[in-house]
C-alpha cells in the first residue's frame, strides 16, 4: 500500500470587531465529518492555529459569530506540504 503524507495547518485570524466560534472537521469521504477537539472562541485581533490530529482525505473549518446578532470577519489561511 502506498501512503502519501500531507501535513497542513489552518490559521484563523479574527479581523473583525466581535468574537467568533471555530472548529476543525475531518472526513474520510467528504460526507461524514468528525469535529476535532472542542469549539474554540477567537477574540478580535487573535490568531488561532488548527492542526488535525487525524490523517484524513478531507478537512474543513466550521465557524460563526459568537453572537449571532453581531457579525465579524475572519481571515483564513492554509499552509501545507507533502513529504
Amino acid at each position: 500500500m502506498n501512503i502519501q503524507r500531507y501535513n497542513y495547518t489552518y490559521f484563523v485570524i479574527n479581523t473583525g470587531q466581535n468574537s467568533a466560534v471555530i472548529a476543525l472537521q475531518v472526513s474520510p469521504d467528504g460526507i461524514n465529518w468528525i469535529t476535532e477537539g472542542v469549539l474554540q472562541t477567537i477574540s478580535p485581533g487573535d490568531i488561532v492555529p488548527l492542526v488535525p490530529n487525524i490523517i484524513a482525505k478531507f478537512a474543513r473549518l466550521i465557524f460563526q459569530s459568537a453572537d449571532v446578532q453581531q457579525s465579524t470577519s475572519l481571515d483564513i489561511r492554509v499552509r501545507g506540504f507533502s513529504s
